[in-house]
């Protein structure tokens, strides 16, 4: 069926991905610009110009699929983490490996904090016989010590954010949780109950203001105070949201492939446009909030302007109108496939389980210092729920954890198994499919009750 894009927005299409496109980051605006980094399924993190997209370099190592990335303020580390339950930093300028951490479990999330002084990493939960592994993990990479460890999640770690000065840690989890942890202690302090898990976790260029998306609803939480500034909901459920950095607007990536940018104040919809061929797993605004980047199952990596027409850098002041087809939203929890939810939690091709990979055979194709790269940018034509929030600080007991033994968690309990349309082995959350079959928590958009503990 003929699909149409936006009749103003003509975006900026970044080719060198050939696979799911899990992560996005952008570094802050340094003196020369500022970088994205995208974590993809074929095994590869992709450095570019975060304006224009022109690839910088490529980071490679064992093939297996890359699930997070995290790159520091100044775009001078990168963290990387994926299937092979190895988290990894890199000198984002040479491309050169600098430490890597070996985990138990496929490794799904990692941040750097401010100072690129310490390394959280979240972990997928998995289970051998009676024993349980801790699945939030945080590292001093300025000195040689063992992670601390952060007891607490029932299920894997999804989103790992620093936040409070690098004083705390905010995580996602597959148990639906939000859980705010002290660095110092490793306790926790706080912790938000959701109807469904988060499907993305972000802190705002303020530094105190963390967007979340789990099913219709996006949330805005003062981390600071703890508390909800806002709750909007949406007629579609979502895949991810990004709030721009003067806090002016929200992007949010839809389950039908859309993108709705909205009001932040309002929760209205101010525009809306089909942005890809396959269900979106991230979206990102730019730190200088000019454009935001989008990410696909197909490996596609999209630029959008903020401002339709706006000169800056590959736009011109020209509003360009491309021809429509299709002007139908589609159904508003169309997947590609029945179960493509475009969630990136879930669905990591089945790996031969290979022992002797060669872990340091690591491999960048960039162009180093010179922080300019080759032009690789395709021309790019076409292109509320009741809430609970717990104040107590208990931690509950400890998640699932186990052995990477290469079979991505077959051995998982709380997984269910589900064939695609390859006949590749897909993991799916039971929540994840209770949301599917409409019997998990609710969609009543005045079913809104905040309670403190």
């Amino acid at each position: 069926m003929a699909k149409r894009f936006s009749n103003t927005q003509l975006p900026v299409s970044c080719v060198g991905h050939n696979s799911d496109v899990y992560q996005l980051a952008f570094s802050k605006v340094c003196e020369s610009g500022y970088y994205l980094a995208s974590a993809c399924r074929d095994g590869k993190v992709m450095l570019r110009h975060g304006d224009t997209g022109d690839w910088v370099g490529t980071f490679q190592q064992n093939g297996q699929p890359i699930l997070s990335v995290d790159i520091n303020a100044d775009a001078t580390r990168l963290a990387s983490g994926g299937d092979d339950c190895v988290a990894r930093i890199w000198d984002a300028v040479d491309g050169k490996q600098l430490t890597k951490m070996v985990l138990n479990s496929t490794v799904r999330c990692v941040a750097l904090s401010s100072k690129s002084d310490y390394l959280a990493v979240g972990c997928l939960d998995r289970k051998t016989g009676h024993r349980t592994d801790k699945v939030l993990y945080m590292y001093a990479l300025e000195r040689a010590e063992s992670p601390m460890s952060f007891a607490g999640q029932a299920r894997g770690v999804r989103d790992v954010i620093f936040c409070r000065d690098d004083r705390a840690m905010l995580s996602s989890s597959h148990d639906r949780s939000i859980r705010l942890w002290d660095r110092i202690s490793g306790k926790q302090v706080h912790s938000i109950s959701l109807p469904h898990h988060a499907k993305s976790l972000e802190l705002c260029a303020d530094g105190r203001t963390v967007s979340i998306a789990y099913g219709h609803s996006v949330v805005f939480v003062d981390v600071d105070r703890f508390e909800v500034l806002r709750h909007h909901k949406l007629p579609i459920r979502l895949i991810g949201v990004s709030l721009h950095p003067e806090k002016k607007t929200h992007v949010c990536a839809g389950s039908n492939r859309w993108i709705y940018k909205c009001d932040y104040a309002t929760g209205e919809v101010l525009e809306t446009f089909y942005a890809h061929e396959r269900h979106m797993h991230c979206i990102k605004y730019s730190p200088d909030g000019e454009v935001y980047a989008s990410s696909a199952a197909d490996g596609g990596l999209r630029l959008w302007q903020q401002t339709v027409g706006k000169k800056y850098a590959l736009w011109d002041a020209r509003i360009l109108s491309i021809e429509e087809g299709d002007d139908e939203q589609g159904d508003a929890d169309d997947d590609d496939e029945g179960n493509d939810d475009g969630n990136g939690d879930d669905e990591y091709e089945d790996e031969d389980g290979d022992d002797d990979d060669d872990d340091d055979a690591v491999n960048y194709d960039g162009n180093g210092d010179d922080r300019r790269g080759a032009v690789s940018v395709g021309g790019g034509v076409g292109v509320g729920v009741g809430i609970s929030i717990d104040v107590s600080g208990d931690g509950g007991e400890g998640g699932a954890g186990g052995d990477c033994d290469g079979n991505n968690g077959s051995d998982c309990d709380d997984v269910e198994e589900y064939g695609n349309e390859e006949g590749e082995c897909e993991e799916y959350y039971e929540e994840e499919d209770a949301y599917e079959d409409g019997v998990a928590g609710s969609d009543d958009a005045d079913a809104q009750s905040y309670s403190y503990a």
